[in-house]
């Protein structure tokens, strides 16, 4: 039996996974190019069929959650991943985020027990997905209908299961910046600036509170200037808010931009002008940033640091 789909799994495709969209687009550009090159015509679909054929017959692959085109992904027997890496791969456009994210990049020592993803919209996601598709040349159009293959083409958006042994939370954001992110092996992970101002909009999905401010207390000195720059140009009032707050009341750091931060804070008002989005407004408020003090730490913070910038 001819196992040319199944050798190149396992020997030469860089992932220990691949998925059903994947391996159709792989063999699909295989069709288009030995009709280009040999002029010689290979049915993608029919293709595609003969590969999970391969894949499954062969006790050096698994294969995961029968479908009606096939497979949703095929794995190397002799390869185990995490939760966190089979995610990135099944799912191409969005990164580990909040707790998940917090772990990847060394900011803490606590391991999430749910797995935090970001991604966009569906509407956002199906135009990205399809601007993915591959290149027909023009003189083979009639012959390669893409529309007719996107089925099997088009990754599936994310959806809340388990996998392996974590429950993975979705959280779909419309304006999602999938370029600014960091790459980690098979992994793809939130950039620390907007992770950190997440930690502050959701902390509950980072460990809580406490738990953020124990980060920014062992992590700020490094991001400090980024962070300042990021939360002024990307963030919105109540970032600025919150994390004006926590570096000036909580960590005692001097900035000059607080200035600019704390004018913009005036005359501000609203149910939402809170330290902790979830938690109920509380009566302690701090005036300067015009901020509900809606957390025990908040209103009795530690006092061991001094950082002045001139």
């Amino acid at each position: 039996m001819d196992t040319f789909f199944l050798d190149w799994f396992l020997d030469k495709y860089d992932h220990p996974i691949i998925t059903r969209h994947e391996l159709f687009k792989a063999i699909f550009e295989l069709c288009v190019l030995v009709k280009v090159e040999e002029n010689i015509n290979l049915n993608p679909k029919s293709q595609y069929f003969k590969a999970v054929e391969q894949l499954a017959s062969s006790k050096h692959v698994a294969c995961h959650h029968k479908t009606q085109f096939g497979y949703s992904f095929f794995s190397k027997s002799k390869d185990s991943i995490s939760s966190e890496e089979l995610i990135c791969l099944l799912f191409p456009y969005g990164s580990l985020a909040y707790g998940s994210a917090l772990s990847e990049l060394d900011l803490t020592g606590v391991k999430s027990k749910s797995v935090y993803f970001k991604t966009p919209s569906r509407s956002v996601w199906k135009k990205k997905a399809l601007s993915d598709l591959p290149v027909v040349p023009e003189h083979l159009k009639k012959h390669f209908h893409l529309a007719k293959y996107s089925d099997y083409m088009l990754p599936i958006y994310p959806y809340e299961d388990i996998f392996i042994n974590k429950q993975l939370i979705v959280l779909s954001e419309k304006n999602l910046n999938l370029e600014n992110i960091i790459t980690k092996e098979n992994l793809r992970i939130q950039n620390h600036f907007d992770l950190l101002l997440d930690s502050l909009r959701k902390p509950q999905y980072c460990g809580g509170f406490s738990h953020i401010f124990e980060i920014f207390n062992n992590h700020i000195d490094r991001f400090l200037e980024g962070l300042i720059n990021y939360a002024s140009n990307e963030g919105t009032c109540i970032d600025r808010a919150r994390l004006g707050f926590i570096l000036e009341k909580m960590l005692f750091i001097k900035h000059p931009i607080f200035i600019k931060w704390k004018t913009e804070m005036k005359d501000k008002r609203g149910g939402s002008r809170k330290l902790i989005s979830a938690n109920d407004f509380d009566e302690h408020f701090d005036s300067d940033w015009n901020i509900s003090l809606n957390h025990s730490l908040a209103q009795n913070p530690p006092k061991s640091r001094n950082i002045r910038f001139h």
